[in-house]
């Protein structure tokens, strides 16, 4: 591509894809990026495609980790293996098709933070209240 050429490290700026390639370029027939990749490197340059990449890296990093945490419970163990599963899948398929500025990718992720955050509290030890701090509140 000749934008990615260009630009290589701040891109043409976010949504600007479609114009700059129209007015500058001269694509009468405008067709966009083919994936995500190279949508993200076209538009933002190296920052951005950089950004992606550590956002997922991040994601299945804490997708492995909640994986781990869930090993104890059957339901959030499937849970967290049937995510693994959909983001490798989108992740996959985001070689092929733009689906990064998708709203699925935003509830992958967030899916995600939750299930960490649910395997964290349930991993965490539960504090025991003191049997003498419970007796003076009774008699109170």
């Amino acid at each position: 591509m000749l934008i990615i050429h260009d630009h290589k490290i701040l891109g043409v700026g976010l949504g600007n894809f479609r114009e700059v390639a129209r007015q500058i370029y001269a694509d009468k027939f405008f067709r966009p990026p083919h994936n995500s990749v190279l949508w993200a490197q076209a538009e933002g340059g190296i920052g951005v495609l950089l950004c992606y990449i550590v956002l997922f890296a991040i994601t299945w990093r804490d997708l492995r980790r909640a994986s781990a945490g869930a090993a104890g419970d059957p339901d959030l163990s499937a849970l967290a293996m049937a995510l693994r599963t959909v983001l490798g899948i989108f992740l996959f398929f985001s070689l092929f098709a733009d689906l990064w500025l998708n709203p699925l990718s935003y509830l992958l992720i967030g899916l995600t933070v939750a299930l960490r955050m649910q395997t964290e509290v349930l991993a965490a030890p539960r504090r025991a209240v003191p049997a003498v701090a419970g007796a003076a509140r009774r008699a109170a």
